[in-house]
């Protein structure tokens, strides 16, 4: 996300329907999964090896 607008997509396995996406403050991507018991993910770059 860059600003308001998607600068590019990719597809995560992460085993959940996701609700909404947004973008905090220091960059990281922050999805709400729908679930009743729904939880916020923090989604940030893979450390580089």
């Amino acid at each position: 996300i860059d600003g308001k607008q998607v600068a590019g997509e990719e597809v995560l396995a992460l085993g959940r329907r996701i609700r909404d996406v947004a973008q905090a403050p220091d960059g990281a991507v922050m999805a709400l999964t729908d679930e009743p018991a729904g939880k916020i993910l923090r989604l940030t770059p893979a450390a580089s090896q």
